[in-house]
């Protein structure tokens, strides 16, 4: 028998919220759609760390309170340039040999949170 481990991600909300959550690979996508309100688009920020953010949050979300500007400012970081994200995102690890997402390391947890911090004005 198998056991299935579960692995850490962090949602970052349009707010700068961020909290960490489980899931397990290989079996994930609903857990990630739940995170962001709908279908996922991946944004590869590295080898190491993707984002996930609502396909249809363009359409679905209106307004700055939507506007997530800590997903736009670690997009910048990794390409230099990003579109608009609305809603709230998810990071979780890069891919294993299957294919699937694992979980961000502690370094990667703090060096997110801190990011999200510094990009919201929420420096402690």
């Amino acid at each position: 028998m198998t056991t299935l481990r579960t692995a850490t991600g962090l949602a970052i909300a349009p707010d700068g919220t961020t909290r960490e959550f489980d899931f397990t690979p290989g079996d994930a996508l609903a857990a990630f759609q739940q995170h962001v309100g709908g279908f996922i688009e991946p944004v590869d920020l590295s080898d190491q760390i993707t984002l996930y953010a609502d396909e249809e949050g363009l359409l679905k979300y209106r307004g700055p309170a939507f506007l997530n500007r800590a997903a736009i400012n670690l997009i910048i970081r990794s390409y230099g340039e990003s579109t608009p994200i609305m809603g709230p995102v998810i990071a979780v690890g890069g891919l294993n040999r299957d294919g699937d997402n694992i979980g961000l390391t502690r370094e990667q947890i703090t060096y997110l949170t801190r990011t999200v911090a510094e990009a919201t004005g929420q420096v402690r």
